[in-house]
């Protein structure tokens, strides 16, 4: 593709920081002779010439020397006009030192730089059947009657113009076209802009050599109306003049970047893209701990005709890979771009996230002189709170360790309101940061069934443990039984938690089963194992934080009626039932949502 010194996806403080580099590159060669002694100035504009030799001989062109060179004249010029008179002295003498400049490259036989001609563009009449908008349209169709498939559109920025991937009936894939498109008649050409928020160049596949040309146009041709055997006629932006531009072909390409299609499985991607797509499958697996283990290698899966695929680039981007142990294949594949692998200390086993033949679910894998399938682990992302799989695993002689991180809840207005959503990221109350909850799923290799869930470490080295009992099914609560080392905690619990700053407390909430719903929290305390209950009842309470001084949470304290379209009126119906028939009061009836409030307990 045309190289640009600024790239779509460079943030705000790289663009900032390539403009004031550029910048100085310019500006400073003409500031350094205004603070040079005299002879000093002589000698920098001497220099400034010798070093455009010697940028000549060593490139073969003058390029970046020459700025010096003009500033070494402005400096000398500023000078003689100081040693004689103002004004007139100084500009006669930068036109003589201008004129002895080019004496100088005739005499060096310097060669500049010049910046390359492009292709012809004129203004023309705008075609009787303007194009497809570059905003939306029909998929493309050959003129032999052959559909194009749209493999991806979508908007690179929020309501501007449209960037779609197609696919074409030869196997031929454009990445990063516009919506609008034109074939040349005999089907040869493939036309399409490459829409970006810098420049539109105009991407020409030749479909007969297997070329793709990307040609700068000057952001001439947003839209493409008409393409003959020789000429391509389009639209400039409608959001400016919509003028009507025209270009021949020949000389489109000729003043283009050419790109040789690279033949894979069945489709035809530029040269320029697979080298980028070759890299994703030249990963190494990951590396052991120690060496003297065995061999493990992986291969890239490729199908043999991804044509037929419904996403065809998906095994190029998203790579799986087969593993071998010691040469020999294992019909276990995995990701190659966020391949889940833990290996144990000794790196004599291994386990691994992988599916195996035409299953695509994925499930854990341990290697220890052979292969065992464990049984599935609970997915933690399925019931509540949510949780979300993080990439770390570990592996010892007894225990599958994922680990996990518990999403926070969030109001929109942070202290009332209807539950806005879940969030991976942290909370900032009051001042204080809380990170999201971190846990391990530990699964035991000898007793698959005895999975276990751990918090993070507390004050001591301690962990708490959840076993799981069984689901509350009506409102997707796990219900677990705990334990902080061999002592059992009293009572059910749900896996919502959060740990002091020093890891000495632990807040955690019951579980009660129907009619009732859960309503009481309790501060667990890791030196001792005491439980102490909180005062207050707490609806669903759905925990965000705990410092020195507060629990911080979310509990339902009504429900919001929601007039029906088009009134946009809520009415909150305050009011709760008796804590222990409340399950029912947790599914709202129709246009009702629950309503949450923010809650500070006091744990000192």
């Amino acid at each position: 593709m045309l190289e640009r010194p600024y790239k779509d996806d460079d943030s705000l403080l790289v663009l900032i920081a390539k403009l004031l580099f550029n910048l100085a590159l310019l500006v400073v060669p003409f500031i350094i002779p205004f603070f040079l002694p005299p002879l000093l100035v002589l000698a920098y504009w001497l220099g400034a010439h010798l070093a455009e030799w010697l940028e000549n001989r060593i490139t073969g062109e003058v390029n970046g020397t020459f700025v010096w060179v003009l500033g070494s004249c402005l400096g000398l010029s500023a000078l003689v006009a100081n040693l004689v008179s103002p004004g007139l002295a100084g500009v006669l003498c930068f036109v003589v030192l201008l004129l002895v400049h080019e004496g100088w490259k005739r005499l060096a036989g310097l060669t500049f730089k010049t910046p390359p001609q492009g292709p012809g563009l004129t203004r023309t009449r705008s075609t009787a059947r303007p194009g497809t908008s570059a905003w939306s349209g029909p998929a493309p169709v050959t003129p032999q009657g052959e559909a194009v498939r749209v493999l991806q559109c979508s908007e690179f920025v929020m309501g501007g113009p449209a960037v779609c991937d197609y696919l074409l009936p030869d196997g031929s894939v454009i990445n990063g076209g516009g919506a609008s498109t034109a074939f040349s008649p005999d089907g040869r050409y493939f036309v399409t802009p490459a829409p970006s928020r810098t420049d539109w160049p105009l991407l020409i596949l030749d479909r007969q050599l297997g070329l793709l040309h990307v040609c700068d146009v000057q952001s001439r041709f947003w839209e493409i109306d008409e393409v003959s055997d020789t000429t391509i006629i389009g639209r400039q932006s409608p959001l400016t003049d919509d003028s009507a531009w025209a270009a021949q072909i020949d000389e489109l390409i000729a003043h283009g970047q050419t790109h040789q299609m690279h033949e894979v499985a069945g489709l035809k991607i530029a040269n320029d893209q697979w080298q980028y797509l070759q890299q994703r499958q030249e990963q190494a697996f990951p590396a052991p701990p120690q060496a003297g283990g065995p061999s493990f290698t992986w291969r890239p899966c490729i199908p043999d005709d991804l044509t037929v695929l419904e996403n065809p680039l998906d095994p190029l981007w998203y790579p799986e890979a087969q593993i071998s142990v010691d040469g020999q294949p294992s019909g276990l594949r995995l990701s190659m771009q966020f391949p889940k692998v833990a290996w144990r200390a000794d790196g004599l086993a291994l386990a691994c996230l992988a599916s195996q033949g035409d299953d695509r679910q994925s499930h854990w894998w341990v290697w220890d002189r052979e292969w065992r399938r464990l049984p599935p682990l609970t997915d933690l992302a399925d019931y509540m709170p949510r949780a979300l799989a993080q990439g770390d695993a570990q592996l010892d002689s007894d225990h599958l360790g994922v680990a996990w991180e518990l999403m926070q809840p969030y109001l929109a207005d942070d202290e009332h309101g209807t539950l806005s959503g879940l969030t991976a990221s942290a909370l900032e109350i009051d001042g204080k940061v809380f990170e999201q909850p971190r846990i391990i799923q530990r699964a035991s290799l000898h007793e698959p069934t005895q999975e276990r869930v751990q918090s993070a470490p507390l004050a001591g080295g301690q962990r708490l443990e959840w076993q799981r009992l069984y689901v509350d099914e009506a409102l997707s609560w796990p219900v677990y039984r705990c334990y902080l080392g061999s002592q059992a905690l009293p009572g059910e619990w749900l896996l919502d938690h959060r740990i002091s700053p020093k890891g000495q407390q632990i807040a955690l909430v019951a579980y009660a089963p129907p009619p009732a719903a859960p309503h009481r929290l309790a501060l667990l305390d890791a030196a001792s194992g005491e439980v102490t209950w909180l005062p207050g009842e707490f609806l669903a309470a759905q925990l965000q934080g705990l410092s020195d001084e507060h629990l911080y949470l979310l509990h339902i304290t009504g429900r919001l009626q929601v007039a029906a379209p088009p009134s946009l009126e809520q009415t909150l119906l305050p009011g709760l039932p008796d804590m222990q028939n409340a399950a029912a009061f947790l599914e709202p009836g129709e246009n009702q949502r629950l309503y949450y409030s923010r809650a500070r307990i006091p744990t000192k």
